[in-house]
């Protein structure tokens, strides 16, 4: 795969995301500023901010291990996400 810009993989993960949140209404919605990617070899490093506070964390932490099984899956990319609060 070609390599991507920060802003999309933002937009992948943000979209990988929604689509997700369809069947996994329990998964606050995601915001992915660009800024927060970074890349280290072949993996990117994602930080994202829920738009609310995820009522249980081991939940929350296993939807976002999902949606990196999702973008490996359906994106051929390692991505991780990195839970960050709102600044």
């Amino acid at each position: 795969m070609a390599e991507l810009t920060n802003e999309e993989i933002a937009s992948l993960v943000q979209t990988t995301a929604a689509e997700y949140r369809i069947d996994h209404m329990d998964l606050p919605e995601l915001r992915v500023p660009p800024e927060s990617v970074r890349r280290d070899g072949e993996w990117y490093y994602v930080a994202v901010v829920a738009a609310q506070r995820p009522a249980r964390a081991y939940p929350y932490y296993d939807h976002l291990r999902a949606l990196e099984s999702r973008m490996q899956d359906e994106h051929d990319l390692d991505v991780v996400l990195v839970p960050a609060r709102a600044a």
